[in-house]
């Protein structure tokens, strides 16, 4: 059976004479485009069939062709009629795929048109919507670079400016997210992103493009000190941690604050503007390079010590993730059992009350001792004293008379 079709393909192309045809094409959106087939012996017809499965038949170079795609016939190669030619101004998204072409009673050729478009670059995830990309050395990060509506899919490539230089990233450069370890020395280059189309043949397709690219800029947060005041506190005093830091860029006031979290509870925020919090307050001061702020606990209490309070200082950007600094207390003298505190935080007041209660029954006392001594003397019987005394011896003088 094989050799018999053999035989068969072999007395059409002997007596059709032999099918030519030009190469498949990648044009660019946009551009002129054209497509040819023929047989060297000549042919009286010529159709073409779009990739839309709509058809043209010509029989001469002055034959119109109305279908869509637009497209018509190339009236030079036409003459001899061994060479059917197209022409296409301008190629669209319509005139991407197969193309058929037909001459005569010949089996019908298929060519490739391939309408390349320049995918649109974009910086995605990991990087800022605006300003450089700030970094902490040494610290790695993951960037995305975006590639829209390109056709045929290519392949990223990531370079680094430093200073003119140009150097390939090494570390997964040709995927579409960038595994990157910034080091000291990228601060102030610029990292670029290219994305390259190429056709069949490994040619590139379109020319460069400058490609998405965005500043480096290297920043850090340092802790350079910390403190409490008092050091060895107490419960019930007023307490101070205080932290020296360094930073490039300075953080605004805002981009810091304390957490404090007690075991499973919700966790409390303390910023620099919350001065209305009932236990805690934040405070700043910053100058070009360095920033203290201080964490104070208005009235400590033993359960302190279990709760943990980080110091939170945000990056100038997002995408990097926020410096936590623990701040660890000292407290000596430990809040008494929980169920003895309700003594201890009301002594002092019961010490007054007790005082207060004795005093008044003192007073009491002594006011009904005075009262009872008044009513006494009131109920004595009284003694009459008499008011003239006579002498004995007048007294019997008068009785002999």
């Amino acid at each position: 059976m094989p050799v018999l079709s053999f035989f068969i393909s072999l007395s059409v192309s002997l007596s059709l004479g032999t099918f030519i045809k030009g190469p498949n094409q990648t044009i660019e959106f946009g551009k002129s485009a054209s497509l040819w087939c023929g047989l060297d012996e000549g042919f009286e017809t010529c159709q073409w069939t779009t990739p839309d499965d709509t058809s043209c038949r010509f029989e001469s170079e002055s034959d119109p062709c109305l279908v869509k795609p637009d497209f018509h016939l190339n009236p030079e190669p036409f003459h001899g009629k061994t060479n059917c030619s197209i022409a296409m101004p301008t190629v669209n998204d319509m005139h991407n795929g197969e193309w058929q072409c037909k001459l005569d009673n010949s089996p019908t050729e298929n060519l490739d048109l391939y309408v390349a478009k320049r995918a649109k670059i974009s910086l995605g995830a990991g990087f800022p919507n605006e300003g450089p990309l700030f970094f902490v050395a040494d610290r790695p990060m993951n960037l995305t670079c975006n590639a829209t509506n390109g056709r045929p899919k290519g392949k990223f490539r990531w370079e680094i400016v430093e200073k003119g230089s140009r150097k390939a990233v090494r570390e997964r450069s040709k995927l579409q997210t960038l595994h990157f370890v910034p080091q000291e020395s990228h601060d102030g280059a610029t990292l670029k992103c290219i994305y390259e189309q190429r056709n069949k043949d490994k040619g590139l397709i379109f020319k460069p493009l400058p490609g998405a690219s965005i500043t480096l800029k290297a920043t850090y947060i340092r802790q350079e000190a910390l403190h409490q005041i008092p050091s060895d506190a107490k419960v019930g005093n007023i307490v101070e941690i205080t932290s020296e830091y360094e930073a490039d860029p300075m953080p605004k006031a805002e981009d810091i604050l304390v957490e404090i979290v007690h075991g499973e509870e919700k966790v409390i925020q303390v910023s620099v503007k919350d001065s209305e919090h009932e236990d805690y307050s934040l405070s700043l001061i910053s100058d070009e390079c360095t920033s203290t702020v201080t964490f104070t606990i208005k009235d400590i209490k033993g359960e302190e010590m279990s709760k943990n309070h980080n110091l939170i200082i945000k990056y100038p950007s997002s995408n990097l993730a926020p410096e936590v600094f623990p701040l660890r207390l000292n407290i000596s003298n430990m809040e008494p059992k929980t169920s003895d505190s309700w003594i201890a935080r009301w002594m002092p007041t019961l010490i007054i009350i007790i005082i207060i209660g004795i005093g008044i029954v003192g007073f009491v006392f002594f006011y009904r001792k005075q009262q009872s001594d008044s009513t006494s003397q009131a109920e004595r019987p009284e003694q009459t004293l008499p008011l003239h005394q006579e002498d004995p011896s007048q007294v019997n003088a008068q009785s002999a008379l």
